[in-house]
């Protein structure tokens, strides 16, 4: 029975989310479904004050160039994986709020993030695989990801 046909995979281009990508991997084969690796590229949001907002108007220049950057390691991670047949996508925004739009836009029924818990600011803030659970219409599977 294939209980999933569109799997994702979100990536932060670490090695040490190389077995969230296994796992993704894994069970893709086991539904015969297919896959999405994704990676989302955070721009500078435009801050307090003119000397911040120089700053901020610098990086969003670098978009494009961090864009490719994010393209490349994620096509070195799928080819480490042996990902070869995974559909390659850089969005770029909030990675909580990006990669449920993706899932959306894809017709995702199962989004696999790594979670590394919750401690410092991420517990004040929220985790993206927590934003990501909470928002997303579709299966989430956090998997633990060892330092």
């Amino acid at each position: 029975m294939q209980m999933y046909k569109h799997v994702m995979f979100a990536s932060d281009l670490s090695q040490s989310c190389d077995a969230v990508g296994l796992k993704a991997k894994e069970i893709a084969w086991a539904n015969s479904a297919k896959i999405i690796m994704v990676h989302i590229v955070i721009p500078f949001e435009p801050g307090f004050s003119s000397s911040i907002n120089a700053i901020a108007d610098a990086v969003t220049q670098a978009v494009p160039p961090l864009e490719q950057f994010a393209k490349s390691g994620l096509e070195i991670q799928a080819k480490r994986l042996g990902l070869h047949d995974a559909k390659l996508l850089v969005g770029i925004g909030s990675p909580k709020r990006e990669i449920v739009q993706i899932a959306q836009e894809r017709d995702v029924d199962l989004i696999i993030i790594g979670g590394h818990g919750l401690h410092g600011l991420d517990y004040i803030l929220g985790s993206t695989a927590d934003g990501v659970l909470h928002r997303a219409k579709c299966d989430v599977l956090i998997v633990r990801m060892r330092e």
